[in-house]
């Protein structure tokens, strides 16, 4: 059975197979779990004084998972200390009674509590960053044993090897996992408080993105020249209307989109905040005429953009394949970059940014949340989707003065 870190499933549903005696199944930092035919026991395996030694931590399920991470803690600050754990019982009983977590327990309560308002994806992105850069450093330390020279050693070492963000990401990670500690009672203080700008400053690269009106004329008309698949062509005339995350317009389904109302209803738990409700996006009359000619073609699937073979979303990788494809690489304009587009030249034009903002369905939860996530500032923002859908099809006929003029907010 191979190494790796243990889930209370794999530990239930494991059994010693047949013409086998026995099974290992490790844990790391010598917690493993014995199966036989009798049952399933925790033990620990360590080094001290020159010999190598085993201690039993009981039998599974009596001792969860946890428990015997808790006590393989407080046995291996015993190691460190010079004393065999086996000649104190009564530490090694009590750790697992009281549950003082690990880091990498604490972690797993943190995620599991806060990722309630994360996307899928998003915790899936933190699960896998901790569990390639820190969790192995600090997963087995108790929460409580955690210091500011522990933590900035492993992200040093995060650091040194080039990558920079990893290094600000995982430190902002274990900060909120250690701030959670604290709001749950189980720590004073946040010993990541004292690195800031202990690290290198990160390098900030934003997304590509055209700004100039008649370069974006150009990227309009070779989008519109653009012959490939129907579900292609039709993400790529959408997502310069609609400037939404290019995940969320790859999953759109029939059922979240009104034509006749002009409006598509991005559900929640497809959103990468979660917690704010679904998320509307007033349609333009160009975008309701695109979907309506996809609709002849995939009205009897779920999906609106079908992938070319397989049925699901097309793939990630679909929209800057095909910018390069019509001449305009990752340096010149990505997928992403279409929201920053909007955002720059919607504000440039004087529309009220917390439209823009409520719009680009960004978490703010001031003026946002208060002033434009009500129903009744829809109109708002279909004033404005719909202006900037004139506008593009205004640039892309090369009538740059009255393009601009289409664009310019009014109090009307």
């Amino acid at each position: 059975m191979a190494d790796g870190m243990l889930t209370e499933m794999r530990c239930r549903k494991s059994v010693c197979p047949a013409g086998k005696k026995k099974i290992k199944l490790t844990d790391g930092d010598g917690l493993f779990l014995l199966i036989n035919h009798s049952g399933k026991y925790w033990y620990m395996s360590y080094r001290l004084a020159g010999g190598r030694h085993e201690m039993s931590f009981g039998s599974y399920p009596k001792v969860s998972l946890r428990e015997a991470r808790n006590k393989r803690a407080i046995a291996r600050e015993l190691i460190r200390n010079g004393i065999d754990p086996r000649h104190a019982p009564e530490s090694i009983e009590q750790g697992g009674r009281d549950g003082v977590p690990t880091f990498a327990q604490a972690f797993d309560d943190y995620l599991t509590h806060r990722g309630r308002n994360l996307s899928e994806r998003t915790v899936r992105e933190i699960r896998s960053r901790m569990r390639t850069h820190a969790l192995p450093v600090i997963g087995d330390t108790l929460i409580t044993e955690i210091r500011p020279n522990i933590v900035l050693a492993m992200l040093r070492s995060i650091e040194h090897t080039g990558h920079h963000h990893t290094a600000h990401r995982v430190q902002a990670i274990v900060g909120r996992v250690m701030r959670f500690a604290i709001a749950s009672g189980l720590i004073d203080t946040d010993p990541t408080a004292s690195l800031v700008g202990a690290l290198e400053p990160e390098q900030v690269t934003h997304r590509a993105t055209l700004l100039d009106p008649a370069a974006i004329g150009g990227l309009m008309r070779a989008i519109h020249g653009y012959e490939g698949h129907p579900a292609v062509v039709c993400a790529m005339r959408l997502l310069p209307l609609l400037f939404v995350r290019p995940g969320e317009l790859r999953h759109m389904e029939w059922r979240e989109v009104d034509l006749d109302a002009a409006r598509w209803t991005i559900p929640a738990a497809r959103l990468k905040i979660r917690g704010r409700g679904d998320h509307i996006v007033p349609l333009s009359r160009q975008a309701v005429e695109i979907l309506r000619a996809q609709q002849e073609l995939s009205g009897h699937r779920d999906l609106v953009m079908p992938g070319l073979r397989s049925g699901k979303p097309l793939s990630d990788a679909t929209y800057n394949a095909t910018l390069r494809t019509i001449g305009y690489d990752g340096t010149i304009q990505t997928a992403h970059g279409f929201r920053a587009m909007a955002r720059s030249l919607l504000s440039e034009h004087g529309w009220p940014t917390e439209a823009i903002e409520r719009q680009l369905a960004h978490a703010g939860k001031d003026m946002v949340a208060r002033a434009y996530a009500r129903a009744q500032h829809l109109d708002l923002r279909a004033r404005m989707m719909q202006a900037w859908a004139d506008y593009l099809d205004l640039l892309r006929t090369d009538d740059l003065p009255a393009a601009a003029d289409r664009l310019m907010f009014e109090w009307r």
